[in-house]
């Protein structure tokens, strides 16, 4: 149950669960984030006691292998906007998870974790019409202001379930 999920989440303060066929293949057949969370149990007002982790995660999962270049998982993560992609072996065995995090923190070149950030969080909103959505904009942000905000967003969301989840709401 997404509950798990949630939990696991919670516990070890990560941001998604890949999910596997089984123990003993590892087979990437799926990926919960917390975003997923967000949108498909609390904004739909679902039970995340009794909804299935398979009705909610991601089932086509950009990925990378263990032995493709750094540039390849760089380029899948700006392609799709993730901040995170499971890494497999060629019978798509999890072996691990790259995030934008790990990037910026293990290699030595400013300017690619800059044009990386920007790549992957960029919006996808095209154009705004109407001065009443002028204030949805992004370009009216600062990137470091649109970061801050949508991490005290999944945080709010993850408190609501969590509290869910303890009341047995």
């Amino acid at each position: 149950m997404v509950v798990k999920v949630a939990q696991l989440m919670s516990q070890e303060a990560i941001g998604s669960i890949p999910i596997i066929e089984n123990k003993k293949t590892k087979k990437l057949v799926g990926i919960v984030t917390d975003r997923d969370l967000a949108l498909k149990i609390v904004a739909e007002g679902r039970d995340a006691k009794t909804t299935k982790v398979d009705s909610v995660m991601t089932r086509k999962v950009v990925s990378c292998h263990a032995e493709d270049d750094l540039q390849v998982a760089l380029d899948a993560m700006s392609t799709h906007q993730l901040r995170r992609i499971p890494v497999v072996d060629d019978n798509d065995q999890i072996l691990g998870i790259i995030a934008q995090a790990d990037v910026a923190t293990r290699i030595d070149q400013p300017e690619k974790v800059a044009e990386l950030v920007k790549d992957i969080s960029q919006s996808k909103i095209k154009s705004l019409n109407g001065p009443a959505m002028k204030w949805l904009d992004p370009r009216r942000f600062s990137l470091k202001q649109i970061t801050i905000v949508v991490g005290l967003l999944l945080i709010v969301a993850l408190v609501i379930v969590l509290t869910l989840v303890a009341t047995g709401a």
